[in-house]
């Protein structure tokens, strides 16, 4: 690009004709490839892009493509607006968004042949001169419906598509001092006590939460205070993720006291607790989620559906705000089993904790009919639930740690799936009631029923 540029980013768009490849880099000053800017095979592309000129030299781009072609440089101001409406698009694209934190609602319809790759970055004004500090809010395949938080204005999307696609933004109202003490949400930076007042006393609400910018992926802990300044843990980066959705108020307390560590930039939004989806069989999805499940006792399938080992468990909320673990499935994409508790009231709130966003998972829940009967031999790996059908009776606990800390734990279980009483944490003869019974490792194990 011989014509002098101004300091500072600019688009480069580019434009290929008909079918076949178009590719571009940028180059470094030993005439190297540099950035790549575009790989499509897209008919007809058309793309912009991002780059960063370098401040010494000139920019130069190395253009590879089957037909003819045009590429233009120009400012950041020529980018497109994410309004009040919908905006669509087709292929890579530089998109501004000026307004206030908000929840983007991403559509993507895939290429040609029902696949296709989508990505999409978000970019703040702050780091327009290092474009390396971007937050990654979509990576992923094939066709898709996604929502993800996108932090106040102003700020760039940095979208790659291989099809067209639909971004449809949702500013989140904007509280402050005692209207957001009043309404329940509030917004803010590093370390903070705030406290959330119940739009429904006597009755739990959902709590949308989101961590940006902390100093390690791990770092933030939100914690419960009660009149006395005792602390109890309530969300944690290392279990629960940087966005997502739980259950507050879990007593129907008319307010609670929250102290967010280590938070970064982080907002929270109470919703009304009929938002909670229903759990009726299967469910899919990514990060920490809830759903409500009524219906009897039953058994919980956890999959992971991803390739990752981050930290992935399920949990049961009764009415009564008693929360017990279901499964966890311990880095491992192996399925696992846990009980859906369920007390007197006939329902529960059944929670998906993921220490990552992008770990995809799937639940199902099945009758109790399904439980292995502990007859002469019953083996599985990690969380399971066995049923003895007869009385109490001397079984042989065998376990296959996964590691030192790996210990196989032995619940016994009432007839609504409530754990009641731990029997044993060992290997070896043990004594078990009749009835239900739930196993908590994550190697392989074996009970045999003696005599």
């Amino acid at each position: 690009m011989d014509a002098p540029l101004p300091p500072g980013p600019v688009i480069v768009e580019a434009w290929h004709e008909g079918d076949g490849y178009f590719g571009m880099h940028t180059l470094t000053r030993r005439n190297k490839d540099d950035e790549l800017l575009y790989n499509s095979t897209l008919r007809d592309f058309r793309g912009r892009a991002f780059v960063l000129p370098p401040a010494d030299r000139p920019l130069r781009l190395r253009v590879e493509a089957d037909h003819d072609w045009t590429v233009s440089v120009q400012p950041l101001s020529v980018a497109r607006r994410i309004g009040q409406g919908p905006l669509s698009g087709y292929g890579p694209e530089v998109i501004a968004y000026t307004g206030t934190a908000a929840d983007l609602d991403v559509d993507f319809a895939g290429d040609e042949d029902g696949g296709g790759y989508f990505g999409l970055k978000c970019l703040e004004a702050r780091n327009l001169g290092r474009p390396d500090e971007y937050d990654l809010l979509v990576n992923d395949t094939d066709p898709f419906r996604q929502t993800v938080p996108l932090p106040d204005g102003p700020l760039l999307l940095l979208l790659e598509a291989d099809g067209p696609w639909q971004l449809t933004a949702r500013p989140l109202p904007v509280f402050d001092g005692a209207a957001a003490q009043a309404a329940g949400a509030w917004t803010g930076r590093g370390d903070r006590t705030v406290t959330l007042a119940n739009p429904a006393p006597g009755r739990p609400a959902l709590l949308e939460y989101s961590f940006t910018d902390a100093g390690t992926f791990a770092s933030y802990r939100v914690k419960l205070l009660d009149e006395y300044d005792d602390e109890e843990t309530f969300l944690e980066g290392s279990r629960h993720g940087r966005h997502g959705r739980t259950v507050l108020f879990r007593k129907g307390e008319p307010e609670v006291r929250l102290k967010v560590e280590d938070g970064g930039d982080w907002s929270l939004r109470l919703l009304p607790i009929e938002q909670v989806p229903p759990l009726t069989g299967a469910a899919e999805g990514r990060g920490s989620a809830v759903f409500r499940y009524d219906g009897p006792p039953a058994l919980l399938g956890l999959r992971r559906t991803t390739s990752d080992t981050e930290p992935l468990e399920t949990r049961t909320l009764q009415a009564d705000g008693q929360l017990r673990i279901s499964a966890d499935s311990v880095g491992r994409r192996r399925p696992t089993v846990g009980p859906v508790w369920v007390s007197a009231a006939g329902y529960c709130y059944v929670h998906v904790f993921a220490a990552s966003v992008d770990t995809g998972w799937r639940i199902e829940t099945a009758d109790t009919a399904s439980v292995p009967v502990l007859g002469k031999l019953v083996e599985g790996q990690g969380y399971g639930v066995v049923r003895h059908t007869g009385p109490e009776a001397e079984v042989m606990v065998k376990h296959e740690p996964r590691g030192m800390l790996d210990l196989v734990v032995l619940w016994q279980l009432d007839e609504r799936l409530e754990p009641v009483r731990r029997i044993s944490t060992a290997s070896g003869l043990q004594r078990v009631p009749g009835g239900f019974l739930q196993i908590r490792t994550s190697g392989k194990w074996s009970i045999e029923l003696r005599g």
